[in-house]
């Protein structure tokens, strides 16, 4: 494979890991990596829920329904698979009488189900086709090319959608261009090298993965606010497209993240001077609810603003 670390990191919860915002990196990203589950609940509380079809239709999966209706409006079904195995079980409770219940879920083989569909595209076209694995050169014919978007519309999508996928492969890929390393360890050593070089203290640094989804990570506020300042003009520009305003206050552009008790804020204040201001809040360890510490953490940067 073009990569050649794992896809997710060894660190990241199972609770998570089959979740479609834990897709993970892979040398082939398909369908963004990700597939959706349908549900049929019956009206009383407790009984089990009917899986209906997925979408996009993965044959090579085995997936076991453990899902019931429940009195509340929330999705509160979680997947469970990891990379590699083709079995998952799906595990938690839907709201009651609901039809066509979409659950999203990690495609953590996309390259598998690329070649069951382009084969069957090519038969439905009239081509036929050999199961015969080939290297890249032998006997092949180009055919078509493709180039990506720049990497500052990826990384604007990247922020806007929260897509940890491409966080994972932005991070592998970094591994591999400047260490020849496909992997997390080589993307952060990468990451490390170069922040280093330009001052930036990286002993608390710790970065299992590019998407923030492992609990092993640890990098501090005032490093992400560095990184954020040092960037160059044209840099920080491309992050602007990515951010988002703060609610109420279109001044003070955002990105927020959060795994369970942890949330995080990094962007840009316009101050009261007129000048730009980076800055990063990441609060570990807290007891109260997602809202709560979400209004406490954006009242605070309101007050950080007037004094600017």
């Amino acid at each position: 494979s073009f990569f050649n670390g794992f896809p997710l990191a060894g660190s990241t919860s199972i609770s998570d890991a089959g979740n479609y915002y834990a897709a993970g990196s892979s040398a082939v990203h398909y369908r963004d990596n990700r597939f959706s589950l349908y549900f049929n609940s019956p009206a009383t509380s407790g009984e089990l829920a009917t899986l209906v079809k997925t979408n996009p239709e993965v044959p090579y999966l085995t997936i076991v329904n453990e899902v019931e209706a429940a009195n509340t409006q929330e999705d509160n079904a979680y997947i469970f698979s990891i990379p590699g195995s083709d079995h998952l079980i799906v595990r938690g409770n839907i709201p009651r009488s609901q039809r066509q219940f979409e659950i999203k879920g990690a495609l953590h083989e996309p390259g598998k189900l690329l070649v069951l569909e382009l084969e069957a595209a090519l038969k439905t076209a009239g081509i036929s086709v050999e199961n015969k694995v080939l290297s890249p050169t032998e006997g092949s014919t180009l055919i078509y090319t493709t180039t990506s978007p720049p990497l500052k519309e990826i990384i604007a999508y990247m922020l806007r959608t929260s897509d940890n996928s491409y966080a994972d492969c932005m991070v592998q890929q970094l591994g591999k261009n400047l260490n020849e390393n496909g992997s997390f360890e080589g993307g952060e050593d990468a990451i490390q090298t170069y922040w280093g070089s330009r001052g930036m203290p990286n002993a608390e640094w710790r970065q299992d993965d590019g998407s923030g989804l492992s609990r092993a990570n640890a990098i501090a506020a005032g490093q992400i606010s560095y990184i954020i300042a040092a960037s160059s003009k044209e840099t920080r520009e491309a992050l602007k497209l990515g951010l988002k305003p703060m609610r109420g206050n279109t001044s003070i552009l955002v990105k927020s993240g959060y795994i369970s008790d942890v949330r995080a804020y990094a962007g840009f204040i316009d101050g009261m001077s007129g000048k730009y201001y980076a800055f990063s809040i990441i609060v570990n360890n807290h007891n109260q609810s997602a809202s709560a510490m979400r209004r406490q953490i954006e009242s605070l940067i309101n007050e950080f603003q007037e004094l600017l």
